[in-house]
This record gives structure tokens, C-alpha cells and sequence, in this order.
């Protein structure tokens, strides 16, 4: 669990420094205040979409190569902050880490229902929100100092170079390969909707119903 906050906090880097530095920094990246806004709310958007999708595609092969590839997704669009300015380029970025955000939350919350004493739940949620939200204090605080000292788009650059870094904690994650991947079980035609508790707990069911239905959930 604390690793794969760790990993989700290294992905944030490049997320939260956006929200403080292309505001403040619209010359930079040749942006006006309208494209800024813009590329700020787009991921969200995507995630209406992204959201069930993930869903759909950690059900069936499990949470591992999803995570490794939301890492790949997450630096890429990271380095691009950096390496790209104008509004259509920042706008698909950031679209594109709304993609990697989707993976990235869900591992987190399916390993927290469905991994160790389902007592603990609740604190494996806690552990998993703090230490992945202090990745958000850290590129705010950091990000502006560095912004300030080596300029805005290196500061992304080397926080894209932070994030690829990820990598290396996920087989230290020890992810099992039946996290999130739906069971197999006979057909229910007279209910359908509920869950196999045989198979999995009903909080775990909860979350991966969530993102089957995430057309709603895109906070």
C-alpha cells in the first residue's frame, strides 16, 4: 500500500506543479489566461471516459501493467509541460494525464479494499490519500522554488525525470496479479447486480462497480 502511494505521489509531481506554475507563468508558455483555464479543467473531462475504462481494462488483466503504464503516461505528460508550449499541445497533456490519473487512483483504492485484513481497510485508504497528496505539497512547495531559480519548464522537465523514476518502486508494490481482475462465477440472472462475496469482499465490488459506472464520478 505505501508503495504504491509512493509511486502515485511521484505521478502527482508534474499534476500539481501545473495547477501553481502555468497561471503565474502564462508568457512562458505562450498561454492566455482563457487556454490556461482550459487546460487546467480538461483532465477532468477525460475522466468521465477514462474512469470506466481503466475499469474495464484492470478487470481483465489484472492491476501491474496498467500501473506501469499510467508511470510511462504520467512522466510523459510531465516532460511535455516542459518541453512544449502553446494551448493545444498543454491542452492533449494534460488530457492525456487524466488517462494516467484513472489507473493511478484506481490501483490505489482497489489495493486498499482488497489487499490484507479487510478490517484495515479504512487505514490502507488513509495511508494511500496522505502519502499520494503529499506528492501535491511537495511539487507546489518545491515546483515554485525551483520555477523561480532554473524557470518553470526545466522545473517540469526534471519533475518528468522524477516520475519515470516510479518504475522502480512497482515491483516493490508486490502487486497481486488478481488485483482488480473480475471472477469467474455462475451466472445470477435473478440478481445480477449484486455482488459475489464468495469471491471478493462487497467493499472491493463497490469500487470496481464505481468505475464501471465512473461516467458520473469525475471529481
Amino acid at each position: 500500500m505505501v508503495f504504491i502511494a509512493l509511486i502515485t505521489a511521484l505521478c502527482l509531481l508534474g499534476d500539481s506543479a501545473l495547477y501553481a506554475l502555468l497561471p503565474s507563468r502564462l508568457d512562458a508558455f505562450a498561454i492566455s489566461p482563457t487556454g490556461a483555464g482550459l487546460v487546467l479543467g480538461v483532465n477532468r473531462y477525460i475522466r468521465i471516459l477514462s474512469n470506466s475504462g481503466a475499469g474495464w481494462i484492470v478487470q481483465r488483466v489484472g492491476a501491474t501493467w496498467p500501473l506501469v503504464f499510467a508511470v510511462l503516461l504520467g512522466a510523459a505528460t510531465t516532460l511535455m509541460y516542459g518541453a512544449l508550449t502553446g494551448f493545444w499541445f498543454l491542452l492533449i497533456a494534460h488530457a492525456l494525464w487524466g488517462v494516467a490519473w484513472s489507473f493511478l487512483r484506481l490501483t490505489g483504492y482497489l489495493a486498499a479494499a482488497e489487499t490484507g485484513d479487510p478490517r484495515a481497510v479504512g487505514r490502507h485508504m488513509g495511508v494511500f490519500q496522505s502519502v499520494s497528496r503529499a506528492g501535491s505539497l511537495v511539487a507546489v512547495v518545491v515546483g515554485g522554488v525551483l520555477a523561480d531559480r532554473i524557470g518553470a519548464r526545466d522545473t517540469f522537465l526534471l519533475f518528468g525525470a522524477v516520475t519515470l523514476s516510479a518504475l522502480v518502486l512497482v515491483p516493490l508494490a508486490r502487486i497481486p496479479r488478481e488485483l482488480g481482475r473480475a471472477r469467474r462465477a455462475k451466472a445470477t440472472p435473478e440478481a445480477p447486480d449484486t455482488p459475489n462475496t464468495s469471491d471478493t469482499s462487497e467493499l472491493a465490488w463497490r469500487i470496481r462497480n464505481l468505475y464501471a459506472q465512473a461516467s458520473i464520478n469525475w471529481f
